[in-house]
C-alpha cells in the first residue's frame, strides 16, 4: 500500500514514513504490519517520556477506564494530581487542564489579556497551530538560526499581525529591547528552548523586562515539561513565570496540557470562558499521575541526560571514523535529552535521502527538528542507531553522495 504524503495520517516531516503503517508499540520500539522493528526516536514528538506501553501508566488508565472517564465535576484523581502539580509549582498552584498544547498557550493568553487589560503578545518560538500563533510560521527548530525562513501558513488570515509579534533572533540584548519597546504589551511568551544564549540569563532578563513594563511572562515547556527534572526549564532557568504551560510529556502520550498560574487568575476561567467538553477527561489525568510518579521515584531526567549524551558521543564518534565530523555532528538542542542531528555543507536532497534511508535500516530520526529519548532508550538503542547510521552513509558514498564537495547546503 502506497500512502499519500499529503494524507493527514502521514506526518509531513517524515515523508518517509508514508508507505509504513505501525501497528504497536513497546518501550523504545515500534512494529509495522510487516513486522519490522524500529527504534523510534521521535516519541510522539516528545510525549513518551517512559516508552510506549508503560506497564505502571498503563494500569492506571485501565483502572480509570473501568471506573469511568467523565464525571460531571471533578473527580477525586484529578484533585489528587492537582494537589501534585501543586506541590511541585507552589508559586503557580491555581490550574486548567486542557487537551493539547495549542490550547493551552491559547488560555494563557486570554488568562494574560485579561489580567493586564492589555491585548498585544509578543511570542519566541513555536506554540501550536492556532490562528493567532501560527502566522506568521517560522522554522524554528532548525538549528541554524540562518536558515530559520517565516511565512504566513494558508487560511490564516493576517490580521492577527496586529495582535500577535513575533520575534526571533540571536542576541539577548535586542530581545531585551524589543520587549521594553513594545506598547501595550500584555505578555511575552517564550518557548524556552529558543532563548538566545546563555539561556539562564536570557530567561532572567526577559522575565524583569516584562515586568518592568507590566507584561506577564508566559514560558510554554511543552517540548522541556518533566525531560529536564520535575520543574522543568523554570527550575533549571532560576525564573518563576506568571503563567507556565505543561504539555506533551506530562502523560506519556496521552493527551493533557495544563496551564498553571496564581489561582485568583486561573478562577477567572469561567469568566473568560475556558473550558472545554473534555476538560476534566480522567484517563489522561490517571496517566499523568502514573507518569509523574515513575518519574519522580525513578529520576527519569537524570537517565535521559544519560542516554541523550551517551547517543550524542556515540554517533560523532562513528561520523568521524567515517570522515564525515565536519558534515554531519550529533548536537544537544541545549540539553542532552533532545539530541539533534546538524548538517553542514550538504545539499537538502541529500538531506531528505539520509532520513529515508535511516527508516530502511530501522531508526527513526526527525529532520530539522530535535528528536527525544525516553526512559526506555538504553545502550542497545544507542548502538542500533550508530549502525544505522553507518550504513546509511556507507549506502549513500557507496552512490556517490555525501563526498567532501558533494552538497552546498546548510542546517
Amino acid at each position: 500500500m502506497t500512502r499519500d504524503p499529503f494524507h493527514p495520517a502521514t506526518p509531513r516531516s517524515l515523508p518517509s514514513l508514508e508507505e509504513i503503517v505501525f501497528t504497536r508499540g513497546s518501550g523504545a520500539d515500534l512494529w509495522d504490519l510487516q513486522g519490522r522493528r524500529y527504534t523510534d526516536f521521535v516519541c510522539g514528538y516528545g510525549p513518551v517520556v517512559l516508552g510506549h506501553g508503560h506497564p505502571v501508566v498503563a494500569e492506571e488508565v485501565y483502572r480509570q477506564l473501568r471506573s469511568g472517564t467523565l464525571y460531571p465535576a471533578a473527580g477525586r484523581p484529578l484533585r489528587d494530581f492537582l494537589d501534585t502539580l501543586s506541590g511541585l509549582f507552589p508559586e503557580q498552584s491555581g490550574a486548567l487542564l486542557l487537551k493539547t498544547g495549542s490550547e493551552a498557550v491559547g488560555a494563557a493568553m486570554r488568562l494574560a489579556r485579561h489580567r493586564t487589560g492589555r491585548d498585544l503578545v509578543l511570542r519566541l518560538g513555536f506554540h501550536g497551530w492556532h490562528d493567532q500563533v501560527i502566522s506568521p510560521h517560522v522554522n524554528w527548530h532548525r538549528f541554524d538560526h540562518s536558515q530559520r525562513r517565516s511565512a504566513r501558513p494558508l487560511g490564516v488570515p493576517g490580521i492577527y499581525g496586529s495582535a500577535v509579534r513575533v520575534w526571533h533572533g540571536d542576541e539577548v540584548d535586542d530581545l531585551v529591547e524589543t520587549v521594553r519597546s513594545t506598547p501595550d504589551l500584555a505578555a511575552v511568551v517564550v518557548d524556552p528552548v529558543e532563548l538566545p544564549l546563555p539561556l539562564a540569563d536570557s530567561a532572567k532578563r526577559v522575565l524583569e523586562a516584562a515586568h518592568e513594563v507590566g507584561a506577564l511572562l508566559v514560558l510554554d515547556e511543552s517540548k522541556t515539561c518533566l525531560r529536564l527534572g520535575p520543574g522543568g526549564a523554570q527550575e533549571r532557568l532560576g525564573v518563576t513565570a506568571d503563567v507556565l504551560v505543561l504539555g506533551k510529556a506530562i502523560a506519556n502520550g496521552l493527551p493533557l496540557a495544563v496551564v498553571l498560574a496564581d489561582p485568583s487568575l486561573t478562577a477567572q476561567s469561567r469568566r473568560l470562558r475556558i473550558r472545554g467538553t473534555f476538560s476534566n477527561e480522567l484517563t489522561s489525568v490517571a496517566a499523568a499521575s502514573a507518569t509523574l510518579r515513575v518519574l519522580r521515584e525513578e529520576k527519569v531526567h537524570e537517565r535521559l541526560e544519560r542516554t541523550g549524551t551517551a547517543l550524542i558521543d556515540a554517533v560523532n564518534a562513528a561520523l568521524r571514523s567515517d570522515g564525515l565530523d565536519d558534515r554531519i555532528a550529533a548536537v544537544p538542542y541545549h540539553w542532552p535529552c533532545m539530541p539533534y542531528l546538524h548538517f553542514r555543507n550538504v545539499a537538502e536532497t541529500e538531506r531528505t535521502d539520509f532520513y529515508a534511508r535511516l527508516v530502511r535500516h530501522g531508526v527513526l530520526l526527525l529532520p530539522n527538528h530535535m528528536n527525544f529519548v525516553s526512559a526506555a532508550h538504553g545502550e542497545a538503542h544507542v548502538q542500533h542507531a550508530v549502525r544505522a547510521i553507518r550504513a546509511t552513509v556507507q549506502d549513500m558514498r557507496g552512490e556517490g553522495l555525501l563526498e567532501p564537495h558533494g552538497g552546498t547546503g546548510n542546517e
